[in-house]
């Protein structure tokens, strides 16, 4: 069945009118958009000034400690120029300038003079005999003869030579700390025998000392070496 419109509804009629009405409203939107003018923004740009505010350098003052005056300390000078009086000079002491308003005599005390002594320290006497003898090694004075007995070593080539031989006798000192402090010959058939003698003895180690009373003392102590050739 075939669908009639009437012309009058038919709307293909008015395009050109709709056409023409939508291009009108579009160039009236655009001249109106060109027209409208924006109110101009104006930013204000607040600078903000810094105030700088200058610090005055206050100078720092340093008080100083007041002074104190030291007291001035006087040093007599002592002077190495020595005045010899002669003992025969007469010295005068004039009084007069110590005589007082009232006119009494002013008495004089002569000073004594004092005699200085020096303190002489003797040295203790060595004792013969003692309570406790002097040992070396532990052991007495036989000890010590055949420890030099021993060392002796080589016969003296002048005794031997001359075919002198015998027996030595030397008193020895022994002092308070073991040492021995004096060699004295008693007898002896050659000098160089006793010095040979002396020589070895010197060379032995220290003896323990004597005592007396709880206390060490000085001991002699005689010591016989034989020389014997063979």
């Amino acid at each position: 069945m075939e669908v009639k419109k009437s012309p009058k509804a038919d709307l293909e009629n008015k395009k050109g009118l709709f056409f023409q009405i939508g291009l009108v409203l579009s160039i009236l939107i655009m001249i109106g958009m060109f027209s409208w003018s924006k109110p101009e923004m104006v930013v204000q740009q607040m600078e903000q000034e810094a105030e700088i505010i200058e610090v005055e350098e206050i100078p720092q003052t340093v008080q100083e400690p007041p002074k104190i005056e030291q007291p001035k300390v006087t040093v007599p000078v002592v002077t190495d120029i020595i005045d010899i009086v002669d003992d025969k000079i007469d010295v005068k002491t004039d009084m007069s300038a110590f005589d007082t308003e009232g006119g009494e005599d002013m008495e004089i005390i002569e000073l004594a003079e004092i005699e200085t002594t020096e303190e002489v320290v003797e040295e203790e006497e060595p004792l013969m005999k003692v309570e406790k003898m002097p040992t070396f090694q532990g052991k007495g004075a036989e000890a010590f003869r055949d420890w030099v007995q021993k060392n002796i070593g080589e016969y003296p080539r002048e005794a031997a030579e001359n075919g002198i031989s015998g027996r030595v006798v030397i008193r020895l000192t022994v002092g308070k700390d073991g040492s021995i402090t004096e060699y004295k010959e008693l007898a002896s058939p050659d000098k160089s025998l006793t010095d040979r003698t002396i020589e070895v003895m010197k060379k032995a180690p220290k003896w323990e000392p004597g005592e007396q009373r709880g206390r060490a003392v000085p001991v002699y102590v005689i010591i016989n070496i034989n020389f014997q050739l063979i």
